[in-house]
């Protein structure tokens, strides 16, 4: 067969293994594609044709399955410099999306945040609001890990402004109202979440779930934990007793 329909057949077949699961499988036939595609990088360093690019964003999403954040964070970087580099129009959003969330398992917040703006902005400009949403509310949870929490909540509240029914906003403005001691607007905006949005609420009251797959950093799980048990914060408490200190916001 052509050697172009026997790329397009295994990278095909990749996708299937990567839907279900089988990572090592789908990174086995990307990388018989790549071999096979050995032309397909130009002289400057940009890909001569959109399959060859396409190939390394597989196979990361593949190295992401299997928990290889190096390995995945290296093709990402490749895809993005096959596209000519930097984190303009020529870049896929998409995928400075996924950089920033592979960066940020290898925390290494503070890179990721160009990319998540980067990834908004462009999806802002072509009216994109659910991936515009993606992409901020990954910037305000990194901004959260960096101790930025007042940019971080400021752009919580931009995403349920624009996208009201964006559950995983409510929720993380809950854990960080619980945290400040405003238990009212904690309570509001979980119930909001729990019954006003068809997806509901009750994915987060997994622990390992919102960690592991969702991926929110520790210190707003940690808050969030407290809220789920209705515990006063340790900054919060006034004494030995758990009475209440003032509120500290």
């Amino acid at each position: 067969r052509p050697r172009d329909e026997i790329v397009s057949l295994l990278k095909a077949r990749a996708n299937v293994y990567l839907d279900n699961k089988q990572f090592q499988l789908a990174i086995n036939d990307e990388n018989e594609a790549l071999k096979l595609m050995y032309d397909g990088e130009k002289e400057d360093g940009t890909a001569k044709y959109p399959e060859y690019v396409d190939t390394f964003v597989g196979r990361a999403l593949a190295k992401e399955g299997l928990a290889d954040w190096d390995g995945a964070l290296s093709d990402y970087n490749k895809a993005i410099t096959l596209w000519g580099g930097g984190r303009g129009d020529n870049i896929n959003p998409y995928v400075l999306t996924f950089r920033g969330n592979t960066l940020c398992r290898l925390n290494r917040y503070q890179e990721a945040i160009p990319d998540y703006e980067a990834a908004s902005n462009i999806f802002n400009a072509e009216r994109d609001i659910p991936r515009y949403s993606d992409a901020r509310a990954n910037l305000a949870l990194a901004l959260y890990q960096l101790d930025n929490r007042i940019e971080s909540v400021k752009i919580m509240n931009d995403v349920i402004r624009k996208n009201p029914g964006y559950t995983d906003m409510h929720v993380a403005i809950a854990a960080d109202s619980w945290a400040t001691g405003d238990y009212i607007t904690a309570l509001k905006e979980w119930r909001f979440a729990c019954d006003k949005i068809s997806s509901g609420c009750k994915a987060y009251e997994d622990e390992n779930w919102l960690r592991t797959i969702r991926r929110w950093p520790t210190k707003l799980v940690d808050n969030f934990e407290d809220f789920l048990a209705r515990r006063i914060p340790n900054s919060l408490k006034g004494n030995e007793n758990d009475i209440l200190a003032p509120n500290k916001i």
